[in-house]
């Protein structure tokens, strides 16, 4: 509760800027606070600042600053307590036993994680050209000269004076430094106004010398996301993000884009610089790969890589090219759980085959109770199985050799199972190019320790650690929908003009009108999380914050797992597209459930947004992580 009323504090009151401007025109002076008024920090607070000292001076010099946090606050507690007012920051820092190094962090931190507030620079500069008389001052411990600085680098120049509280042994709580600067600049209070964001410091003691005080909010909350506690790292990029957007006019897609997926994307590529050797040449996998290159690039400019037109289908095909039997055809290509006869071929790389209706409507399994059908079915259908898979066989290769894919070699792709990886490896070894491959994956589920790819987890690794969830698989179309590119799947490869080239599928999102619109709030969603990288790579936090993978995930975890009703509303009615076209939340009624239980278990273990699913249908605050784990567990047992 007392959390809760503090920030409403904090964001009270909404700016009028209309009203802000008239009575800057109205004033003689104007007095401007300097941090969180014409500077907008990207630190929460002080225990979060001092964390994020502790976690870049330990991550620069592989040592451990103990309790740092509870130190540095006693520290400055016992410097006021023998200098008062006029407290420094090298005051502060006799009190601790640390590095001189610690304190260069410190100023570092302060002069990066403060930015210009766009909205009072664009004021101020309004103010430079009409001739307004400027001040600008600061209640702060930093040095007068590092403040200066801090201005000329955001921007902030031609004022009149720069009045810094310690050099006068003073505080803005009281209103004895509002009353020197009124008497040093002959300046009657009446004729000045006051901008500035605390209550204390700013309004009532501006009051209290009988100037005018046009207070503005400390916070503008101008995104959905909460404020995570207890992440120093994750709390910078939320107010970073948080104050960014101030420059944008956002609707609730693009906010989520900007400040729940840049997050991720950012994090995933920091990761991907990270561990990738620099002797390895970097590949991204279409289609999931396409943001995940174009993010990668925006941080990384200088760095080479290359996008790769493969599929699962386009990389299996040409696996086919010898006679095999049909445990190792089945093996090789991906096919559901049902299948037709027309499904069979198709995967094979046969799709104009016409089959008689009695054949087309047979369902087969790749359960041994199949197999004498399906071989029956890939004997009669060989020779054009063979000769197509050959002739893709030779396509593939010629692409792989064009594009470079030589020497080492890091894929890189939103996981989960390494198929693509797998048959990558499979057909250079059949094609005879020397390769090394190593996989860089947002998750890498069990199934991939089959074959033993070199594969490596940014979010999730279960090969890596048997005991972690794979967290993809209640939200899969959640992923799948956000990090598709905009372009078709790869089909295959076929040469024209003398030139191998991908050939693809139609774009999913195009066609009728409901299709279109969400390809178009998908692009917006992608943009919006491209731009915050943007924003990131610019900004001064670009060398100072790493993310980790779960302070990366975070805003998006509680978006998917723990969804609210309206996160619900906006995404419950997007379609994905497989092999049919499904809503990623399409329930029926409880009512119906309740006297078809069997086609709750089909409805939910077909659901490409499990988690949505059930909140859909309960409707409750609870887990619902936990309701899909044990459902999942009970229906596996009952398949056994």
């Amino acid at each position: 509760m007392l959390r809760q009323f503090k920030r409403k504090l904090a964001t009270y009151p909404i700016i009028n800027y209309d009203q802000l401007w008239s009575q800057l025109i109205d004033a003689e002076v104007v007095i401007f606070d300097i941090f969180n008024t014409l500077l907008k920090s990207s630190i929460p607070n002080k225990p979060s600042m001092f964390m994020l000292i502790a976690n870049i001076w330990q991550r620069e010099n592989q040592l451990e600053l103990k309790n740092f946090v509870k130190l540095r606050l006693n520290a400055e507690s016992k410097a006021h307590k023998k200098y008062g007012n006029k407290t420094t920051l090298a005051n502060i820092y006799e009190f601790l036993s640390v590095p001189k190094s610690v304190m260069e962090v410190e100023i570092y931190i302060t002069h990066e994680l403060n930015q210009a507030n766009a909205p009072m620079q664009m004021l101020y500069q309004a103010l430079k050209r009409i001739g307004k008389r400027l001040i600008v001052i600061a209640d702060t411990n930093i040095d007068k000269q590092v403040v200066a600085q801090l201005l000329a680098q955001n921007g902030y120049s031609d004022y009149e004076k720069l009045y810094v509280a310690n050099e006068y042994g003073s505080s803005k709580k009281n209103s004895l430094l509002f009353e020197r600067i009124l008497k040093e600049l002959n300046i009657k209070p009446n004729k000045v106004l006051h901008v500035g964001d605390e209550w204390q410091a700013d309004y009532f003691a501006s009051l209290g010398a009988h100037i005018k005080c046009f207070k503005i909010p400390r916070v503008s909350i101008n995104s959905l996301q909460p404020l995570i506690a207890n992440d120093a790292i994750l709390n910078t990029i939320q107010l970073f993000s948080n104050n960014m957007l101030d420059k944008y006019e956002f609707d609730s897609y693009q906010e989520f884009g900007y400040s729940a997926f840049g997050p991720v994307i950012l994090g995933f590529s920091q990761w991907i610089d990270a561990n990738v050797a620099s002797d390895y040449r970097i590949f991204f996998f279409a289609r999931d790969g396409y943001i995940l290159q174009e993010a990668y690039q925006k941080l990384y400019p200088n760095q080479v890589t290359d996008y790769l037109y493969v599929s699962r289908r386009a990389l299996q095909v040409p696996l086919l090219k010898n006679s095999l039997n049909i445990e190792d055809v089945l093996n090789y290509i991906n096919l559901p759980r049902e299948f037709t006869a027309s499904q069979f071929l198709k995967a094979c790389g046969i799709d104009k085959i016409r089959m008689k209706d009695s054949q087309s409507k047979v369902k087969y399994t790749k359960d041994i109770t199949s197999l004498s059908w399906l071989n029956a079915l890939y004997q009669e259908y060989k020779i054009e199985i063979i000769t197509n898979a050959q002739l893709e066989f030779d396509y593939l290769k010629e692409y792989l050799l064009k594009i470079g894919f030589t020497d080492k070699v890091a894929v890189v792709d939103i996981g989960w199972h390494g198929n693509k990886q797998r048959a990558l490896e499979k057909f250079c070894q059949l094609a005879d190019i020397p390769v090394i491959i190593k996989g860089y994956y947002f998750g890498v589920a069990k199934t991939a320790k089959r074959d033993q790819v070199t594969s490596y987890g940014f979010w999730f690794d279960q090969v890596k650690n048997q005991n972690q969830n794979n967290l993809a698989r209640p939200i899969n179309g959640i992923l799948e929908f956000l990090f598709s590119a905009k372009h078709g799947t790869t089909i295959r490869y076929d040469k024209s003009n003398g030139q191998v080239q991908p050939i693809l599928a139609p774009y999913e999102f195009e066609g009728n009108h409901d299709l279109i619109v969400q390809g178009q709030l998908l692009k917006t969603i992608r943009q919006a999380a491209l731009q915050f990288v943007v924003d990131f790579t610019d900004s001064k936090l670009n060398p100072i914050i790493q993310l980790a993978p779960k302070s990366a995930m975070k805003l998006f975890e509680l978006n998917v797992f723990k969804p609210s009703n309206d996160f619900m509303r906006r995404f419950g009615h997007f379609v994905f597209i497989d092999r049919n076209v499904k809503y990623l939340v399409t329930p029926r009624s409880n009512w119906y459930y309740c006297f078809h239980p069997g086609q709750f278990k089909r409805d939910f273990l077909l659901s490409r947004w499990a988690i949505g699913f059930l909140k859909r249908i309960f409707k409750l605050p609870i887990n619902y992580f936990n309701i899909y784990a044990l459902l999942m567990k009970y229906f596996d047992k009952m398949h056994y």
